[in-house]
């Protein structure tokens, strides 16, 4: 037979042709062929290929399941489908998500076409995927061994396929899948909470004493003393003076000892006898005031720290080698040297040099408290978020760049933090190990749309298409702002006063506040003002929330309290109304949606779900006014330096080292041979020089809006002054023909000239840079929106979160009966001084309802019969005092007792109320069974906050319910509302009903005072040595408490260490207080060196026996014998013990029975 041969090089199937016409390299039909791409000689021959063949049909997946999208990975021979069953019907298709409805089920399968061809493996599973048939996935790619799709309904997404594969429940959550990542919002912390009581995590543990604390070393051996020679290297101690080794050794200084009276330089005396157990050695370094925080041998840079203004914070690192972006920085970690405080000496080297010289930062140590996401424990970090590794952020004030101070890996975490719900990093001082790259100072959110319908992949980058990139915010909020001190108890408190203990509100600058929502993945809205208008200023002289953007002035005169104890000031935001968003995603061609995201609910099930809406908020600030300078001079004079005529109209000061260089001279438009000039810096007088000669001294200044200028600047000489004349008593260093600057001053200034005029430190604040850089800075204050929103939803109208400053003060000598008024004193009730609640702006509440009040001790136990909460209406106002009850024998009274730390340390709770916020008004429409209530008449209360959630709502006495939600009107001034009440009720048309704020539940934590014990009268026998009775006497006391049944216990007797007529008449003493093995408490007389130069007194420390003196020297002693109660609170008596002339020796009178 003939063979036929034919080639299909073209590789083309034409069917134009008739069969007979086709050229030999192309065919007429085929099927399941392809032509041959070899090399070799059957080039271009048809070979056969596999067909398909049916693995599966949709509904092995399901009945209704639809598979709405796939890839193929032709590498691997893999193919990957995605499926679900769920149809979103909604107008949009949008709204209704999967896991919201929870219907149906999604899943991600995968089909390994090469190794096992008829088994598909599930990935992921889960309504959580919110697939819908009404949106196919077009976008699949996969790079490396991440699979991504998006599918133009959730946000952008991928996993990885080798962790999907071993487990099918390793991706369970949004936050897993997601492209973004969750973004942490919270700021490191810089305080510890531990039962209400916080504490700040900056610490200085390299100074062994605190400020103005003291140290030296002891010069010879001590055993058995209360005398120690010492050298001290520097400081100075005084009485009272608590005394450490350091390292601290108790073997050595027994804990408690203190300086007692009569030390010098020299020579410390101690309360209690030293170098009993273990010998004091020469050279022991002995320190006065020590630093609780100090750490010995402290393996951190001790001065790393010194001149730097750093923050911190931190960035989560996931499975996939991705990075979360940075979390907001804390404030900056600095605390100045002495706790900013001006010690003897630093206010003239501060004029003098023209600088703070201490104005450094102490801190060489910090505990970084970073909290886990959603509260999770360390042991489901991973499992929950995906975390692997956390990189904590550190930088510097005058840097851009980002450095990496350390990484906690998940072993550290998951071993050492397993149940923690925070890791706490101690860092030491130390330099970062590496520097991020500059894109990361820049990258406050990963640029992931919010949807996308088209994805692709290039060159390693993921590429999307036809996206949405934001959400729309709200135009505005409904928040007011105000200045004034730092809060510092009350639900409120937070603890920033220890957090940052001298940070403040820098004044007379303008501040614009406005809040960043962001979603969880870090999506950030633009910055939102609130709609407040408001012409009055927001400060801290009338405690008023004010609009958005306010001015901060300086303070204006001295009634605002003692300057020395201010804690230093903070903005403070109101909201009036929950922060809300609806859920309407956008949809092209259909101009309804707004584009609002809606706000977060990642409960699967509830019809809220929505893991795209707003999550978190933040606090910005916009202040353009920056870097200023304090200009530091010795006095002001008011006047001409020379006359002793005040003037108010202009001033002079002395110019010294840096402080000129702060106010430079005006070199526009001068001549070659001027030599007086002006300058055109302003100056704020925040510290100024007053009172009459001969007692000058500096005091806090009051500036107001009004600034001094400069309108001369030259030396001395040039101003006309004259050496050798009465002028040099008043220019500072004169000698030196220093500058002067003579100054304008609208409101005067000063102290006039005296002949006797002394220097004291005056400082001025000269005017802020303006700059022109309109922008935003983050601060440290953020939260999650649904906490703000309950918080807001409790806390409608001017709700009490504290009280005023009250003076507590408590004695266990007061008597429960009595009448006095004074607080604390004996014959006195009263414990408190008035009281009154105040509002989130620190305003008092006059018109105030407290209930439910209560009190429990430190050991948990009820104390509230004891106490009476009463309420003074006699000057107009509701006011508040605590007073002691009566209760009868045995427990009539207080008594601190040795666990008085704990049992009479106690919390007073009760509920407030603020009843300038009630309102009425009358019911509009009958009521059934409903929850529903609409009213008119609407009349607020005197605050004219209308009416808002958590408001008790009453008929008569009759309580309706509370009030859930205000769904219309209801505002400050509006006629008419509607409101939803937490349960139903009913109410007939036309009943008046009131409207009464909801309680906020208030504490005040105090405790009682000790008082000194008292020695009672006593007669000492005659003749008082050798042929006196044993014992001598025995000495009775009291406690100090007013109950009789208790005035007698926890006395402790024994000899004061100090002895000063003993030491002064030439003899050495030991005390031992605390005697092992005994209860009786000795005094050692020493004259000389032999056992018959010494004489022993004894006392029972329990029962005041004091027993017959034995020694071989007599004398007339002035001894001091002391009674401790159990609060430590000691008192002396003096006992003579006089030798009579001729009287037997103790040793005859004992041998012969006399």
């Amino acid at each position: 037979m003939a063979e036929v041969k034919n080639s299909f090089l073209a590789s083309k199937m034409n069917k134009d042709l008739d069969s007979r016409l086709v050229p030999s390299n192309q065919y007429r039909n085929a099927f399941n062929i392809a032509v041959s791409e070899s090399e070799d000689s059957d080039v271009g021959a048809l070979e056969n290929v596999l067909g398909n063949t049916l693995i599966a049909t949709e509904t092995n997946f399901g009945a209704n399941a639809t598979v709405i999208g796939y890839g193929v990975d032709e590498i691997s021979e893999k193919i990957y489908l995605f499926i679900t069953d769920y149809t979103d019907t909604s107008p949009t298709n949008l709204t209704n998500n999967q896991a919201a409805v929870n219907q149906g089920i999604s899943s991600i399968v995968c089909l390994d076409v090469k190794n096992n061809a008829n088994t598909f493996i599930t990935l992921v599973t889960g309504r959580f995927l919110n697939f819908s048939t009404t949106h196919p996935i077009y976008g699949v790619n996969i790079l490396e061994d991440l699979l991504f799709w998006t599918d133009n309904r959730n946000q952008p997404r991928k996993i990885n396929i080798s962790k999907a594969t071993s487990s099918s429940t390793y991706y369970s959550t949004e936050d897993t899948i997601s492209v973004a990542k969750y973004a942490p919002y919270q700021t490191i912390d810089l305080v510890t909470e531990n039962s209400g009581v916080y504490t700040g995590t900056m610490k200085d543990v390299v100074s062994p004493s605190t400020i103005g604390g003291a140290a030296g070393f002891a010069t010879t051996t001590v055993n058995n003393a209360s005398i120690i020679p010492i050298t001290t290297t520097y400081g100075a101690f005084a009485t009272g003076n608590i005394i450490t080794l350091q390292p601290p050794n108790t073997d050595k200084i027994p804990a408690g000892t203190q300086v007692a009276a009569g030390s010098t330089a020299t020579s410390l005396n101690t309360n209690q006898a030293v170098g009993v157990t273990t010998p004091l050695d020469a050279n022991d370094v002995i320190v006065f005031s020590p630093n609780p925080d100090f750490i010995n041998n402290y393996s951190g840079d001790p001065v790393f720290l010194k001149d730097k203004f750093v923050k911190f914070s931190y960035r989560f690192k996931y499975d996939d080698n991705e990075y979360s972006i940075i979390a907001p920085f804390t404030q900056t970690a600095f605390i100045p040297q002495q706790d900013g405080r001006f010690l003897t000496g630093d206010e003239e080297a501060s004029y003098t040099s023209g600088e703070v010289s201490f104005m450094q930062n102490k801190v060489n140590f910090i505990e970084l408290i970073i909290n886990f996401p959603d509260s999770v424990t360390g042991a489901n970090l991973n499992s929950n978020f995906k975390i692997t590794e956390i990189d904590i952020i550190y930088q510097e004030s005058d840097s851009l760049a980002l450095y990496v101070l350390d990484t906690i890996s998940l072993d550290d975490i998951t071993t050492n933090h397993s149940t923690d719900t925070f890791y706490k990093y101690r860092y030491q001082s130390r330099k970062p190990i590496l520097t991020l790259p500059s894109s990361e100072a820049n990258r406050v959110y990963d640029q992931t749309p919010v949807k996308a319908l088209s994805q692709e992949v290039s060159g390693n980058r993921v590429i999307y298409g036809n996206y949405v990139n934001k959400y729309t915010a709200p135009n505005h909020l409904n928040y007011q702002v105000a200045a004034s001190e730092k809060i510092e108890s009350g639900t409120l408190y937070t603890g920033i006063d220890k957090e940052y203990p001298e940070s403040t509100l820098k004044r007379n600058r303008n501040y614009q506040v406005g809040i960043v929502l962001m979603d969880r993945y870090g999506r950030q809205s633009d910055v939102i003002l609130s709609n407040v208008g408001s012409d009055t200023a927001s400060n801290n002289f009338t405690n008023v929330f004010g609009a958005s953007t306010f001015y901060f002035p300086y303070r204006n005169n001295n009634t605002v309290g003692d300057v020395l104890s201010d804690v230093g000031n903070s903005i403070k935001i109101q909201f009036n109304e929950q922060i809300l968003s609806t859920y309407s995603p956008l949809q092209y061609g259909n101009p309804v949606p707004t584009g609002q995201p809606g706000l977060y609910n990642s409960t699967i099930g509830n019809a809220s779900y929505n893991p795209l809406g707003w999550y978190t908020y933040k606090v910005v600030v916009k202040q353009t006014q920056q870097e200023y300078y304090n200009v530091y001079t010795p006095g002001i004079i008011n006047g001409s330096f020379n006359s002793i005529a005040p003037n108010s109209g202009f001033a002079f000061t002395t110019l010294i080292s840096d402080s000129l260089n702060k106010v430079p001279k005006e070199l526009l438009d001068v001549s070659g041979n001027q030599n007086q000039f002006r300058s055109d810096t302003l100056l704020y007088n925040v510290v100024n020089t007053t009172g009459t000669s001969p007692n000058y001294y500096n005091v806090q200044g009051f500036p107001g809006n009004t600034n001094n200028t400069v309108t001369t600047l030259s030396t001395f000489t040039d101003m006309g002054g004259v050496t050798g004349t009465s002028a040099d008593n008043a220019i500072f260093q004169v000698d030196t023909n220093p500058f002067l600057a003579k100054l304008a001053t609208p409101v005067s200034i000063g102290s006039a000239y005296a002949t006797d005029f002394n220097f004291n430190l005056t400082v001025f604040e000269t005017n802020p840079f303006e700059s022109n850089i309109d922008i935003y800075y983050e601060t440290s204050t953020n939260g999650v929106i649904s906490e703000l929103n309950a918080a807001i939803a409790v806390g409608g109208g001017n709700t009490p979160i504290g009280f005023t400053s009250l003076a507590y003060l408590q004695k266990e000598n007061q008597d429960p009966a009595g009448t006095g008024t004074s607080t604390g004193a004996a014959d006195s009730r009263y414990v408190t001084t008035n009281f009154k609640p105040i509002n989130q702006a620190s305003q008092q509440i006059d018109n105030s309802e407290i209930t439910n009040f209560t009190v429990v001790d430190g050991g948990g136990n009820t104390r509230t019969s004891e106490f009476t909460l009463e309420l003074d209406q006699t000057q107009g106002d509701d006011r508040y005092r605590i007073k002691i009850n009566a209760l009868g024998s045995p427990n009539n009274g207080f008594y601190f007792g040795p666990n008085a730390s704990t049992i009479e340390a106690y919390t007073f709770n009760m509920k407030v109320r603020n009843k300038d916020d009630n309102a009425t008004a009358d019911v509009n429409g009958a009521v059934s069974n409903s929850t529903t209530i609409i009213v008119d008449n609407l009349v607020d209360g005197s605050a004219g906050n209308g009416i808002f959630t958590g408001m008790q709502v009453f008929n008569g006495a009759t309580l309706l319910g509370v009030i859930d939600t205000v769904t219309a009107g209801g505002g400050g001034g509006d006629a008419t509302a509607t409101f939803n009440l937490v349960n139903p009720t009913t109410v007939a048309n036309d009943v008046a009903i009131t409207f009464k704020a909801p309680f906020a539940s208030l504490q005040i934590n105090a405790a009682l005072s000790n008082v000194d014990p008292i020695i009672d009268a006593y007669n000492l026998p005659s003749p008082q040595y050798s042929t006196m009775p044993n014992p001598f006497v025995t000495f009775t006391g009291k406690n100090g408490s007013f109950n009789t049944a208790k005035n007698t216990l926890d006395l402790t007797w024994g000899f004061s260490v100090t002895q000063a007529a003993i030491i002064n008449a030439g003899y050495t003493i030991v005390v031992n207080n605390n005697p092992s093995g005994s209860n009786a408490a000795t005094l050692q007389i020493i004259r000389g060196g032999g056992t018959s130069d010494i004489v022993t007194l004894s006392i029972d420390k329990t029962t005041g026996v004091f027993g017959r003196l034995t020694g071989g020297f007599w004398s007339n002693l002035d001894v001091v014998i002391t009674l401790t109660d159990a609060g430590g609170a000691t008192v002396t008596t003096t006992v003579n013990l006089l030798t009579e002339p001729g009287a037997f020796t103790d040793a005859f009178s004992t041998a012969f029975d006399i």
